[in-house]
């Protein structure tokens, strides 16, 4: 019996070693238990924020997807708008071929008539010396039959001459010989 008190007392100790042993773990797992509970309100509230965040970007997202909505079709309608813009611009480039063109053709046109008006100048002033010289030939008492039979004849006189001479010249005819 002695032994087996001994063996008793044995186990109580051990129990006694034991005990501690687990009221120390006990210990460690309360102290690890706050711990946890303190990470897991910790860990709460990062998932709440999380959530937050989450909501926040998925209406951020929501917004983006209009904005690419949008974008979308400014982007159509700006690529129609180029197009058109395009389309103008040919045309506008046909034009104004064209009205290089036409002033190719008005600067053609007005060199032609200044020349024609030169020539025209030329022959205003071949003209008024011809009057100038008929002027000259009629003489105030009404000689002007005279003045025509120098002309007809082209000898009868020296004015009746030169008034042949001018006319022929400037391939003038003043009347009907």
């Amino acid at each position: 019996m002695k032994k087996d008190i001994r063996k008793l007392k044995k186990d109580i100790r051990k129990l006694k070693k034991d005990i501690r042993k687990l009221e120390k773990d006990i210990r460690k797992l309360k102290k690890d238990i706050r711990k946890l509970k303190k990470d897991i309100r910790k860990l709460k509230k990062d998932i709440r924020k999380l959530k937050k965040d989450i909501r926040k970007l998925k209406k951020d997202i929501r917004k983006l997807k209009k904005d690419i909505r949008k974008l979308k079709k400014d982007i159509r309608k700006l690529k129609k708008d180029i197009r058109k813009l395009k389309k103008d611009i040919r045309k506008l480039k046909k034009d104004i071929r064209k009205l290089k063109k036409d002033i190719r053709k008005l600067e053609k046109d007005i060199r032609k008539l200044k020349k024609d008006i030169r020539k025209l100048k030329k022959d205003i002033r071949k003209l008024e010396r011809i009057q100038r010289v008929a002027t000259k030939m009629i003489p105030d008492n009404g000689g002007y039959e005279e003045v025509m039979d120098g002309y007809r004849v082209g000898q009868r006189n020296k004015e009746g001459q030169q008034m042949l001479q001018l006319c022929q010249l400037h391939n003038l005819r003043i009347w009907n010989t």
